[in-house]
């Protein structure tokens, strides 16, 4: 039996799809809900400069134009700088179905200079105005239609571009923009580098990185639910922050379920459930008959809920006392996740515990050994994280049922495994060969998320990451497999 442990392990090792990615929206309101708002945050060489406020309208009408529509209101002030230049615009922007430019009417107030435009785009014609100070230009010209559009200082416009765009790491995505306020269009060039932790003010997120190379230098952090939460111009020395307080604030009702999005992650889940009943076939074959199994089953997922619930408000607090005001002075993020990777390994291997612990000391009826208990404890609660995991993902972008992203939770099953075979073998031997196993799996555990700084900081990419890990998950069951062939003997009768 113990063999088959083993060699059930290698089913980790399947092909898979190395793009890692994002698909583009397939609509407007799969990135923004009607009245939903943003608030960005400017800053210059480190000092508030001023805020965007960004409202998705839904439907509405500018002229005879009917689309989508945007209201922005801009504010900065560069005088505590030094310089007598202020910006104040309110703005009205268009867009089709599929974030294509249809017009804008616009309101700007330069350093007390006026200017007003008001653009419509229709059938391939741009028809509008543009009123200096007074002195008016007619516009009638061509452009190309479904173009996209941005001007300098709007982040929600450039937010709707990435949202419509397929962003996969490594990929190079080239466009044109339209830029209203200087009636001209531009080539529009960026990089997807990777995806990255991203910090923005006292929060943390997860962000593929995306490198402007035209129309200028600037980096964008979006998230895989569609938000630009940092941007950098190095050129001006300038950032933007996502304002998640506010956004919270005024978030709206989160979309429902339907039962469409159900059939669609279904396939993920059924994944899971098969690659859990793979990895442990050769132990429930014997004793698929008895009820302990299926309760240790359901145990091990339910405890995963209270690991989670355990782990998350632990983890935030790490991350928003320690490590972000540590990296903002000037600390090592080397060094932080040390400590946070081995957080994480100490909170959730210590709660898998629980429940081979209850059934082996407290069900007098159980006639499965502790090993036993123990893979079958942790195969729920990796199937059980994983279906979770990827629900959540899936809500908030598209996940390939053969990527990066799915490989890793049919490893992080695996691994499950392991750690139960450890615990509960342990278990079944006396307290410090329990002590041994767990402290062993928690080093594992840390080894293995200690390695996600590394693709952070673009030593490997995420494929990198992932093949070290499954390496590391399997040299872990040899040595896990070793140890029990090692020690097996039947185990002291608890009754």
């Amino acid at each position: 039996m113990l063999k088959n442990f083993f060699f059930a392990g290698l089913i980790v090792l399947m092909a898979s799809n190395p793009g890692w990615g994002l698909g583009k929206s397939r609509s407007i309101f799969e990135y923004r809900t009607e009245n939903s708002k943003r608030t960005y945050l400017f800053f210059l060489q480190g000092k508030p400069l001023g805020q965007l406020g960004s409202v998705f309208e839904g439907l509405g009408r500018l002229e005879d134009a009917r689309g989508y529509r945007f209201a922005d209101n801009l504010s900065l002030d560069f005088t505590p700088l030094g310089t007598v230049y202020k910006i104040q615009m309110a703005n009205k922007f268009l867009v089709n179905d599929k974030g294509g430019y249809l017009g804008n009417e616009t309101e700007l107030q330069v350093s007390g200079q006026s200017q007003t435009i008001l653009l419509t785009h229709q059938d391939s014609r741009l028809k509008g105005y543009i009123d200096r100070g007074g002195v008016r230009q007619t516009i009638d010209t061509t452009l190309v239609s479904g173009i996209f559009a941005a001007d300098n200082y709007m982040i929600d416009q450039y937010e709707l571009l990435l949202a419509f765009k397929d962003l996969k790491i490594g990929d190079t995505v080239r466009d044109s923009i339209y830029i209203p306020q200087s009636l001209t269009t531009a080539p529009i060039r960026f990089i997807v580098e990777g995806f990255n932790a991203v910090t923005y003010g006292r929060n943390r997120d997860s962000a593929f990185t995306c490198h402007f190379l035209e129309p200028l230098d600037q980096t964008a952090y979006f998230t895989r639910d569609k938000k630009i939460v940092r941007l950098i111009q190095p050129t001006q020395n300038m950032e933007v922050l996502l304002s998640e307080n506010a956004l919270e604030k005024l978030k709206p009702t989160p979309k429902a379920m339907t039962m469409a999005d159900l059939l669609k992650i279904t396939p993920f889940y059924l994944l899971f459930l098969l690659a859990g009943a793979l990895l442990t076939f050769p132990f429930w074959r014997r004793n698929f008959r008895k009820p302990e199994l299926y309760i240790s089953v359901i145990l091990g997922a339910l405890t995963y809920l209270l690991a989670r619930l355990a782990h998350v408000p632990v983890q935030e607090w790490y991350t928003n006392t320690v490590v972000i005001p540590g990296i903002q002075t000037g600390g090592s993020l080397y060094l932080f996740a040390i400590f946070n990777a081995l957080l994480t390994g100490l909170v959730l291997e210590t709660f898998k515990i629980i429940p081979i612990a209850m059934i082996f000391f407290i069900w007098k009826k159980n006639s499965l050994s502790g090993l036993l208990l123990g893979i079958f404890c942790c195969v729920g609660f990796g199937i059980f994280e994983s279906a979770a995991i990827i629900g959540a993902t899936f809500q908030t972008g598209n996940m390939p049922i053969f990527s990066w992203g799915v490989f890793e939770r049919i490893i992080g099953i695996l691994f499950n495994v392991t750690v139960g075979a450890a615990l509960g073998f342990g278990l079944s031997r006396n307290i410090t060969a329990l002590f041994r196993a767990w402290l062993g799996m928690i080093l594992v555990h840390t080894l293995s998320s200690y390695l996600i700084v590394l693709v952070q900081r673009k030593v490997i990419d995420f494929a990198i990451f992932e093949i070290l890990t499954a390496l590391i998950y399997l040299l872990a069951l040899l040595v896990v497999y070793l140890i029990i062939k090692k020690y097996s003997v039947q185990p002291k009768s608890h009754h």
